[in-house]
């Protein structure tokens, strides 16, 4: 345990639960409970329910449930200390960490200088950016030919390495940072005479954790200038130094390349790194998909467009580890990357990959040629936002750009194209409708005969039959088998040459209306009237709800009338669920009127007389009977004047 017991008490006492959650979710009162849309799952009727005494939420739809820890974790994609901090933060707690053993505490002890240290060389490299006239190249660069605001730079804290030999490595020392602490950051590099700064006369990008402290660095040279675009910070570049590597101002220099990354380190880890990631998560969270670009400047840009849901892969290639945390993040990705045969090629390795992370990839497409960054440059950002809301799933990106590439005038490119396609659709988790959409798509741009690519695909799945990674474009495992017979069907079904379009309709079946829905809006209207709503309830009686469900309301209503959803949950999630909208229906009628309330009432009972004279056994004394045919006469005579004052 990270944190003291004590603190951690004192953490929740001071959390104010329905701010925390007003912040993701507008929350309405109702008794002793809050409500609202919940932020975990899309929904139309409020099924969130807040308990702001004991500092619990719970959702009666998607089943979401715990304290204000978890759901920090939930909507921040934080861990548990990340959640812990930022609740203190946010509600001004100090914490307490417990005591650990003395090799543990000087672990971390390491770990924290090295944060500090890195914390120290972001803001230094940041103000060196907007205050160094050696800086003015850098801020030209970025300002003007990339056209990026001054506030996203300054928010991702960009910044400017001076083409300095040491000059870092010096201020550090003088701030009491040892040798092998600078080393083990990554901020200085071993020479022949000693440590020098690894990052020089760049622009630097921090890259940090989730929880916004600095891992590392990634450092991109200044491509074309020279000593003259430096201004009179040039004088303080020191002279090389023999077996030692030059200052890598130009992309081109033998030390240089064009991109610099911190080193693998304690902290920081380039297969795990996701620049952004920090800005991106909470944003992600929201709209439950991360945009995932190949650079920096292509991170900030989307930024600057309005989807701050972006992060940069910091290459072409995604690794596991990188997809298990975008993942953690949000249950969709759509990727943005170039379309060259490196980007098809990680498309590709990522989908391989990404169902063992139960993320689903999409692929946007840009205008040939047009990176994220230069079309926000040009001004062309709704291009961008087009692209990601009209993102392919990865699987019908792979097929359409087969088909699309397939020379319409070469059969055997187009049999091969085929082939290929076949091998994708066969592989991948389609299920039996996305299944049935990529063989239409697949026989109408080769000109094939749907029976025969039904057969094939067939065959190319028995070939392929054993154990598959799921495709990212996919959802839930172990539909292959399913969309292998479904394709089976469609064979046996259309017959030889016989297509497969305008086929019976594979979805679920809509549901019957409900034969007791007067009873549920009777519980309506009795809540949303107030005072006369529970007299109406106090009248009424148990026989009149043919219901299990709504007669359980019903006693819970006359028993918790000003507090329904606290009683309510006392029976499960079920009955808490229909009481949840049961009130929001209250709630969006507005105040009931007597005489609606008191027709609806009449109705029930009525009803009531039909069931017991249906009901009835063939030998009913007669009297019974007539009663009973008495009592539905009256009833019906009572509605006609009730709908009769009602109308006039």
């Amino acid at each position: 345990m990270p944190f003291t017991r004590a603190s951690l008490d004192r953490l929740r006492d001071a959390i104010d639960m329905v701010a925390l959650v007003g912040e993701r979710t507008e929350l309405r009162r109702v008794g002793s409970r809050w409500m609202g849309l919940c932020p975990f799952h899309d929904e139309r009727t409020p099924s969130f329910s807040v308990n702001a005494e004991e500092k619990l939420y719970y959702c009666f739809g998607c089943g979401a449930s715990g304290d204000a820890i978890r759901f920090v974790e939930e909507t921040e994609a934080l861990d548990f200390v990340a959640a812990v901090e930022h609740l203190a933060a946010r509600f001004g707690v100090e914490l307490e960490r417990e005591r650990g053993t003395g090799a543990s505490d000087r672990g971390e002890r390491r770990r924290q200088r090295l944060f500090e240290l890195l914390e120290r060389a972001a803001s230094y490299y940041q103000r060196a950016l907007w205050e160094s006239a050696e800086a003015e190249r850098a801020r030209r660069y970025l300002l003007r030919e990339r056209r990026l605001d001054e506030r996203v730079l300054r928010e991702f804290r960009v910044g400017f390495a001076p083409d300095a030999w040491d000059r870092l490595v010096t201020a550090a020392r003088g701030q009491g940072f040892s040798d092998d602490e600078l080393t083990a950051a990554g901020l200085a590099s071993q020479g022949k005479r000693g440590l020098y700064d690894r990052f020089r006369a760049r622009v630097t990008f921090p890259i940090c954790d989730r929880r916004g402290r600095v891992l590392g660095f990634g450092a991109r040279t200044l491509d074309g200038a020279d000593s003259a675009g430096t201004g009179a910070g040039s004088g303080d570049r020191a002279p090389q130094r023999a077996g030692e590597p030059a200052g890598p101002f130009a992309s081109r220099s033998p030390a240089g390349p064009k991109y610099l990354n911190s080193p693998e380190t304690e902290l920081f880890r380039k297969r795990r790194a996701l620049f952004g990631l920090d800005r991106a998560r909470a944003a992600a969270s929201r709209a439950g998909r991360v945009i995932v670009v190949e650079g920096y400047v292509d991170a900030l840009a989307l930024h600057q467009a309005g989807l701050p849901e972006t992060l940069a892969a910091m290459g072409t290639a995604l690794t596991g580890e990188q997809l298990a945390e975008i993942a953690r993040l949000a249950p969709r990705a759509v990727l943005v990357f170039d379309p060259d045969p490196a980007g098809l090629a990680a498309m590709s390795r990522a989908g391989e990959i990404a169902g063992a992370a139960s993320l689903e990839l999409r692929i946007a497409v840009l205008p040939a040629g047009k990176d994220p960054a230069d079309l926000v440059a040009e001004g062309a950002t709704k291009v961008v936002q087009n692209a990601v809301a009209s993102a392919k799933p990865l699987l019908e990106y792979q097929v359409s750009r087969l088909l699309a590439d397939a020379d319409a005038e070469d059969p055997d490119a187009r049999d091969r194209a085929a082939e290929e396609a076949l091998r994708l659709i066969a592989s991948t988790d389609a299920g039996p409708h996305r299944t049935r959409r990529l063989v239409d798509e697949l026989c109408d741009q080769l000109e094939l005969p749907p029976a025969w690519v039904w057969a094939r695909l067939r065959e190319t799945h028995r070939a392929l039959a054993g154990p598959r990674p799921t495709a990212a474009g996919g959802t839930s495992s172990g539909r292959v088998g399913r969309a292998a017979r479904s394709a089976g069907a469609g064979v046996d079904r259309a017959g030889a040459g016989a297509s497969t379009r305008g086929g019976a309709h594979l979805g679920p079946t809509p549901p019957a209306p409900d034969p007791h829905a007067a009873e549920r809006e009777f519980l309506v209207a009795a809540l949303a009237a107030g005072d006369s709503g529970r007299a109406a309830l106090e009248r009424a009686s148990r026989d009149l709800f043919a219901s299990p469900l709504w007669r359980r309301l019903f006693d819970l209503l006359r028993s918790g009338f000003d507090d329904p959803i606290a009683i309510a949950e006392r029976d499960g999630a079920a009955i808490a669920k229909a009481m949840t909208e049961v009130v929001h229906a209250a709630q969006a009628r507005g105040r009931s009127d007597e005489a609606l309330l008191e027709t609806q009432l009449l109705q029930l009972q009525l009803r009531a007389v039909e069931r017991r004279l249906t009901a009835a056994p063939p030998r009913l004394a007669p009297e019974e009977r007539a009663q009973l045919v008495r009592e539905r006469q009256e009833l019906l005579a009572a509605l006609d004047r009730m709908l009769g004052s009602r109308t006039r």
